[in-house]
């Protein structure tokens, strides 16, 4: 059962506005000016709740944090390996990939995620991509 309380709708609020995954402390400190009694506790507890009611997502493993994402149906995403940013494909190409993913007749597809890593726009039109090897 889910509880609807203003700090639970401005979280959600938040994580929604918040368009590129963020961790609960970068959520937290974007909502914290305007919610001053809301603490770094309450956005934890609360994501991880919403992620366990499904939702939310939950991101594990992409950048050595948890990050969270207010789109809970099924989608992929693209990674920064400057700046850590996580973006979501576009979904035209993530339908590609699961179709062919659903054509498998060898295996039988129980769940996946997928990771495309690069550099941003950003990160690349400031030329930081020092140390970032390709492929």
């Amino acid at each position: 059962m889910k509880r609807n309380t203003k700090q639970r709708e401005n979280i959600k609020k938040g994580l929604e506005a918040f368009c590129i995954h963020p961790t609960a402390e970068e959520l937290y400190l974007e909502l914290k000016p305007e919610n001053p009694n809301m603490s770094l506790a309450t956005v934890y507890r609360t994501l991880n709740k919403m992620a366990e009611i499904g939702e939310i997502k939950k991101i594990q493993g992409l950048s050595g944090q948890v990050h969270y994402d207010h789109n809970n149906s099924e989608h992929f995403h693209l990674i920064c390996d400057c700046c850590n940013k996580i973006f979501d494909l576009p979904s035209e190409m993530a339908t590609s990939l699961r179709d062919v993913l659903n054509q498998q007749k060898e295996f039988e597809i129980l769940s996946y995620d997928i990771i495309v890593r690069g550099l941003c726009m950003s990160c690349k039109e400031k030329g930081q991509n020092n140390g970032i090897k390709r492929k």
